[in-house]
C-alpha cells in the first residue's frame, strides 16, 4: 500500500494519514503541519496539502520538510490561492470573505466547534510557487492554474 500523507485537512481521508490543527473527524491527527513534519520520522510516497500553504508563515520551510519526509521518487502536491486571479482584489469579494487579497485584513473563518482561526500570510503567483518548490529541492516541477484560475496546482518529485 502506498503511504500517503495529507496536511491541513480536518476530515479523515481514506488511505491517508491526515493531519490538521483543527480536526473535525475521528482519525485525524491533531497537530500543526510544520510541527508534525519536524517530529515524524516516517517517510511517505505522497504528501498533499490543499489550501494550506497560504496559511503558513514560512512556506519554504514547509516544502523543505515535505521534501525531507518523502521517499526517493515521492511526490508532493500543493494547491493554493493564485495571486494573479483578479477577482480576489475586488471589494465585493472581500465583503463576502472569499479570499480577499486587496487589503491587510482577512476575514476569519472557523467552524462551529470553535476552531482556532487561521489567517493568510501570503499568496503566490505561478512563478513564486515554482521557485519555492525548486528551493525545497523538488524536480520535475509542474505548476498550473486551476479552479477557473483562482488556485494554483503545484507538484514536485523528490529524485
Amino acid at each position: 500500500m502506498i503511504k500517503k500523507l495529507e496536511l491541513g485537512n480536518p476530515h479523515k481521508r481514506q488511505d491517508y494519514i491526515t493531519v490538521d490543527i483543527n480536526p473535525v473527524e475521528a482519525g485525524v491527527i491533531k497537530d500543526e503541519a510544520i510541527h508534525f513534519l519536524r517530529t515524524t520520522t516516517d517517510r511517505y510516497e505522497v504528501i498533499e496539502s490543499y489550501n494550506l500553504l497560504e496559511h503558513l508563515p514560512n512556506p519554504g520551510e514547509f516544502l523543505k520538510l515535505c521534501y525531507e519526509r518523502l521517499e526517493a521518487g515521492g511526490k508532493c502536491i500543493v494547491v493554493t490561492d493564485n495571486a494573479e486571479w483578479f477577482p480576489f482584489y475586488l471589494p465585493i469579494i472581500h465583503a463576502l470573505g472569499i479570499g480577499a487579497h486587496q487589503s491587510n485584513h482577512y476575514r476569519y473563518i472557523g467552524n462551529s466547534k470553535g476552531a482556532t482561526v487561521t489567517i493568510h500570510y501570503m499568496v503566490f503567483s505561478p512563478l513564486h510557487l515554482r521557485n519555492l518548490l525548486t528551493y525545497a529541492g523538488f524536480t520535475k516541477i509542474k505548476v498550473r492554474r486551476t479552479t477557473f484560475g483562482a488556485r494554483l496546482f503545484g507538484e514536485g518529485i523528490k529524485e
